[in-house]
């Protein structure tokens, strides 16, 4: 019975593998200024293989490929392309985009989420009559036997 490689050790010895540079010759003259080339050693490189395209496959002349050509074209002649919901003049929401774009216009700042709440400040009243300061006196009585 043979062991089967894993799939580490497959990729330890495409990397460990020795991979000799190719070097071209030129057939220009070569000037004493220039340095001479510097043979390195053999780099170890790893071997990838090629990857397939992750997604479904694109079919040319269906619904999908033919509304996004219409789409790009707009786009490319500045057109809106529309998305979503289109927009009602008039309605509410525009007015509430309007008011905030009017505020933002005019330098005012803009803040996101909810105000804080203004808390009423309570003011607690005593009718407290002046403080009186009486010396009570206690007597203790000690029986004397």
């Amino acid at each position: 019975m043979s062991k089967k490689k894993s799939a580490k050790a497959q990729t330890e010895e495409i990397v460990t593998a020795e991979v000799t540079p190719v070097v071209e010759e030129t057939t220009a003259p070569v000037s004493e200024e220039t340095t001479p080339a510097i043979e390195e050693a053999p780099a170890q490189t790893t071997v990838v293989a090629a990857e397939k395209p992750k997604g479904r496959p694109i079919v040319p002349g269906c619904a999908r490929q033919k509304k996004l050509e219409e789409r790009a074209k707009k786009a490319a002649e500045g057109k809106y392309v529309g998305r979503g919901r289109p927009v009602i003049e008039g309605s509410a929401r525009q007015k509430r985009v309007a008011a905030l774009n009017a505020k933002i216009a005019a330098g005012i700042e803009i803040k996101p989420g909810r105000p804080k709440m203004v808390k009423p400040e309570v003011v607690v009243v005593v009718n407290d009559p002046a403080p009186t300061t009486e010396v009570v006196e206690t007597v203790t009585a000690t029986a004397e036997a």
